[in-house]
């Protein structure tokens, strides 16, 4: 009779398995996974070559509609012609007074809101004011090389400051 080393070294003995329980899964384990994976590669075979041969009928994939909406935008239409705007006027000879923005605002043509903007001017950026209109709520005001209007309400000045009131259509100090 063998020893319990023998019989854990040598897990077959005339073709019969020792009775040691551990050796016995081992090779029961061993043998599943071997057909496990014979199994796996026939099946993967035949697969392919049923395909290949057109032996078997493989049903289309569905293509139904998604049950949700998209919105759909509308054509888009050619651009707008770009304003012209007019050439900026020249800048007056008087002194200009130095103001400071209180916010952001815009450079208007004339002294209206829906007037074409010249550009804007940054909160808090000093700008020169070269006149006024005669109600006060528009100053008059150099601009890139040219002459704008903007709020009065969004520029501060020095109180003692005298700033001429000035024609709205020729941009001259009225008299």
């Amino acid at each position: 009779s063998a020893s319990g080393a023998e019989e854990c070294s040598s897990s077959l003995h005339g073709g019969t398995f020792y009775s040691n329980p551990f050796v016995s899964f081992q090779a029961t384990y061993l043998l599943d996974t071997i057909v496990l994976v014979y199994l796996k590669r026939m099946v993967a075979l035949i697969s392919i070559f049923c395909i290949s041969c057109g032996s078997v009928d493989v049903a289309p994939l569905s293509t139904s509609t998604p049950n949700f909406v998209t919105a759909t935008l509308p054509p888009t239409s050619a651009p707008l012609p770009t304003q012209t705007l007019p050439p900026p006027s020249p800048i007056p000879t008087n002194q200009p007074i130095e103001g400071r923005t209180t916010t952001q605002i815009n450079v208007r043509v004339e002294t209206t809101t829906a007037s074409a903007s010249l550009g804007v001017v940054p909160a808090f950026s000093t700008i020169q004011i070269i006149g006024k209109e005669s109600s006060g709520n528009w100053y008059q005001v150099i601009y890139e090389n040219g002459i704008g209007w903007v709020r009065a309400e969004f520029v501060q000045v020095d109180a003692s400051a005298e700033i001429q009131v000035v024609g709205i259509e020729s941009g001259v100090p009225a008299e």
